[in-house]
């Protein structure tokens, strides 16, 4: 299963072109490499774009064209596509599809506990399908299904993607009087590239919670990491922190490390960015989601480019950006704004990828990088650190039990 492409070779001007529009999710300055075996695609009819989720099986859960099933990798067509990868796929979405004959309680569970792992798009899934299935249900599954979206890269399209009514699939979930749902779109619209619309949608969800009820309201207290989000100041990020402890929720906690990490990013304090990137998944003998883990290394890459000098100090930053990278893509997830780590200033944060950012550093660094320590490189951070086993065998969890 994949899209097929037929041009003869990937020329520099089609790599770059391909990764903007997010069709190659996974390459470097030199080329595209593939998802199972990390080593370079050199033309383009050895490229197939695999889908993480059988696209049949999301069009049989998801009926219609209203909801974006393409959520691809580039593989190795003959030898990593079919052979490889091609099993997960069918395991994952089989998972999906004998999840809607299971009870509600083995449903809740099964997707709350996707959720806190990292297999966000699962949730979104599974949530888009439920709120159409059990009507009655509805506000409840919009809700969750957009606390995932918030991490997902199908926030990027769905967040201003056009239905056949003539409104936004984003506004058509709308659910009036409840700032939860101005809370939580506001989220998709801010993660998915568009910042002035997510500003209106966080104004209006401020008019919407009185005065005298707003610090302590669970939706304000988790307003208070997408505002930090939003202004990337060390100040916000901070009361984010202290709130989330007040929560004593991990999970939240972690979410809240993330804002303060970037924060002082954002104020080129690198030493302190770093401590919030690694103490954000310090507490021993607990799961963290993936999506805090990309999080992490995109953050320790960034940092990491400024913190030392030498050839050391950007081996290390592009082993971290690239396991950022992979897990981004093989699990569709989508990072929030960031300053952005290129320029010297910091003019609000902009939404950026562990792939801009790597094309980036490798552009500066070309001659210190050449394709085969570049494989090196890769095989090191996602093969042998296991990386790529345990993400797949995340996407292949098999669903919670009666």
């Amino acid at each position: 299963m994949g899209q097929k492409l037929v041009r003869q070779s990937l020329s520099t001007n089609a790599l770059r072109e391909s990764t903007r529009t997010g069709a190659l999710s996974l390459s470097d300055h030199h080329s595209c490499w593939c998802a199972w075996c990390t080593k370079y695609i050199l033309l383009w009819s050895d490229l197939e774009l695999h889908h993480i989720w059988r696209k049949d099986d999301l069009r049989s859960l998801l009926p219609g064209e209203s909801f974006p099933l393409d959520c691809t990798v580039p593989v190795h067509k003959r030898t990593c596509h079919r052979k490889k990868l091609q099993d997960y796929a069918n395991t994952a979405s089989r998972h999906l599809l004998d999840l809607t004959q299971r009870s509600k309680a083995v449903f809740e569970r099964t997707c709350a506990e996707s959720f806190f792992e990292g297999n966000l798009n699962k949730n979104v899934f599974l949530r888009e399908w439920a709120r159409w299935q059990w009507p009655e249900e509805k506000s409840s599954h919009v809700i969750y299904e957009l606390n995932a979206l918030t991490g997902s890269k199908l926030s990027i399209e769905l967040a201003r993607k056009v239905s056949h009514s003539g409104g936004t699939w984003l506004d058509e979930t709308r659910i009036d009087k409840n700032p939860t749902w101005l809370l939580y779109s506001g989220s998709v619209l801010m993660n998915g590239g568009y910042h002035v619309e997510a500003r209106a949608r966080f104004g209006e969800f401020e008019a919407n919670i009185p005065r005298w009820h707003r610090h302590s309201s669970e939706p304000y207290i988790i307003y208070s990491r997408r505002k930090a989000i939003m202004s990337c100041k060390v100040d916000d990020a901070k009361e984010a922190v202290e709130r989330a402890r007040e929560q004593r929720e991990l999970y939240v906690l972690r979410t809240a490390f993330v804002s303060l990490g970037w924060a002082y990013f954002g104020t080129r304090n690198y030493f302190a960015a770093r401590d919030a990137f690694e103490g954000m998944l310090a507490w021993p003998g607990t799961s963290s989601s993936w999506w805090h883990v990309a999080e992490q290394q995109f953050g320790l890459g960034c940092c990491d480019i400024y913190l030392q000098e030498g050839k050391k100090s950007v081996r290390r930053a592009v082993e971290e950006l690239i396991q950022a990278q992979y897990i981004c893509a093989l699990l569709a997830l989508q990072a929030i704004p960031i300053p952005d780590p290129r320029i010297n200033t910091h003019d609000g944060p902009i939404s950026l990828t562990p792939s801009d950012v790597l094309h980036w550093l490798c552009g500066l660094h070309e001659n210190e990088l050449p394709r085969q320590l570049m494989e090196e490189i890769r095989h090191e951070a996602i093969i042998d650190s296991h990386l790529r086993d345990a993400l797949c065998t995340t996407l292949t969890r098999p669903n919670a039990v009666a």
